[in-house]
């Protein structure tokens, strides 16, 4: 679908994240130019492909729209192409299309895309086209049905997301990768800390919360991944750790939901349980990397083997902590094929095994959500980090910008997860201070 600023006024439709649109028609929305990682100006074209977030895709323009689903949503990625402001004798154009992927270097099954025609229509008409849908082939579960379930889960309507940043902030040194990556560290806090920031936010007026731990891991945040138990003891042990999950606090904060988070998507060379037949391998027998983070380079875990970690943590978190509410997941959603002979995989196998991998999750009684959100995870989660938010995955600075965000993903699924802007957004409650007595102290937002 492709639109000319010469002769339309309309606008493409993305579900990437909440969503977008790019209007041709509006001169005065000028860039778009990080899309390609780059913050020149010109008139070159700007392209960007996205796993989308909902299978679905369209274009509005004259008082019609052309809506495209696409029913084979793990082999295909949604291709954003277009320019930049052009000048005045320069149409802008903007386009959007998919791009169908191979399974296992064939085509491997027949693909359909079903295109319909709306008028009248808008972005709008297309989110409600495309829930009924997903209702009529049993891909959607409403919030309600899921409180029946779990009756935990209607403490997260209303709740805000409050991560407490307490624990080690530390790098691997690396500045040829990320300047970032200094070996720095520095210490936000100990597990002390968190019944005073608890405390803090309640007088407040925060009457019910879901608080997410960060950095409570054995080692340090992001450098041992997948192993996470026991708690690190730089910042109090087991014991302390304990005191944050005891029914004792639990009393004094009733309506308040209290987990941490967990990721097993990555693997780094110096964890302990670092072992090469677990990691996802490429077409051409290498370990497939997720990207040099805090700890330096980590590789992509076999989905297959999530159960294989998770089952001791969870035992463990059950075992020595009361009141454990919430389990949040993190880098959940990539789909790789994996072509290590042992253990052949399609992303259509590794999205079926990371469902079946949540659902044993919230069988445990606890309140589950991962880091964004797609349809094929939706109605088994309770809450997702990052469906919503201006462009997800893109910082603040990066957001003034010509692409227009739209609530595509709460049009579709405002009644089935509870929906949270990522957490590194603009409107996420962070605490860091070791001392938050002051609320003026921590990173709110102003309304």
């Amino acid at each position: 679908f492709a639109l000319t600023l010469s002769s339309d006024s309309g606008y493409i439709v993305v579900p990437h994240c909440q969503g977008f649109i790019f209007p041709v028609g509006d001169t005065g929305l000028d860039r778009i130019d990080w899309m390609c990682g780059s913050w020149s100006y010109g008139q070159r074209p700007y392209s960007n492909s996205y796993l989308p977030m909902m299978r679905f895709y369209g274009i509005v323009n004259r008082n019609s729209a052309m809506y495209v689903r696409m029913e084979a949503m793990y082999d295909t990625r949604i291709q954003f192409l277009g320019n930049e402001k052009p000048r005045e004798d320069t149409p802008r154009l903007s386009s959007v299309y998919p791009i169908v992927l191979s399974s296992m270097r064939k085509l491997g099954y027949p693909r359909k895309f079903v295109i319909e025609i709306i008028p009248h229509g808008s972005y709008v008409d297309m989110a409600k086209k495309y829930r009924k849908w997903l209702k009529s082939i049993g891909m959607y579960k409403s919030l309600k049905e899921k409180i029946k379930e779990l009756p935990s889960v209607e403490k997260l309507v209303g709740s805000p997301m409050v991560w407490m940043g307490t624990g080690y902030l530390a790098t691997t040194r690396a500045p040829e990768v990320n300047p970032r990556y200094t070996g720095s560290e520095r210490l936000t806090g100990t597990y002390k800390t968190i019944p005073d920031m608890l405390r803090t936010l309640n007088e407040a007026g925060v009457d019910k919360a879901m608080v997410i731990i960060w950095g409570w891991e054995r080692y340090k945040p992001g450098m041992q991944e997948p192993d996470h138990w026991p708690p690190n003891e730089k910042l109090g042990g087991l014991t302390e750790f304990k005191k944050i999950f005891s029914r004792q606090l639990r009393k004094r904060f009733p309506n308040y939901i209290l987990g941490f988070y967990n990721i097993y998507n990555d693997m780094y060379s110096d964890s302990p349980s670092f072992d090469r037949e677990k990691i996802i391998k490429n077409a051409d027998g290498s370990l497939s990397e997720s990207g040099y983070w805090h700890g330096g380079l980590a590789y992509v875990i076999d989905p297959a083997q999530y159960r294989f970690f998770a089952e001791k943590h969870i035992e463990a978190y059950q075992r020595e902590l009361e009141a454990l509410d919430c389990m949040f997941y993190d880098n959940f959603l990539g789909l790789r094929e994996n072509y290590n002979p042992d253990h052949l995989l399609t992303r259509s196998e590794a999205a079926e095994i990371k469902r079946s991998f949540i659902e044993w999750t919230v069988g445990k009684g606890v309140i589950t959500g991962v880091e964004f959100c797609a349809d094929w995870i939706a109605p088994y989660v309770h809450y997702a980090d990052g469906a919503v938010g201006a462009y997800g995955w893109y910082f603040d600075e990066m957001m003034q910008e010509n692409i227009v965000p739209v609530p595509l993903w709460d049009l579709v699924f405002h009644e089935s997860t509870v929906n949270y802007w990522w957490h590194w957004d603009n409107y996420c409650l962070l605490y860091t201070s070791p001392s938050p007595r002051d609320l003026s102290t921590s990173r709110m937002p102003s309304s």
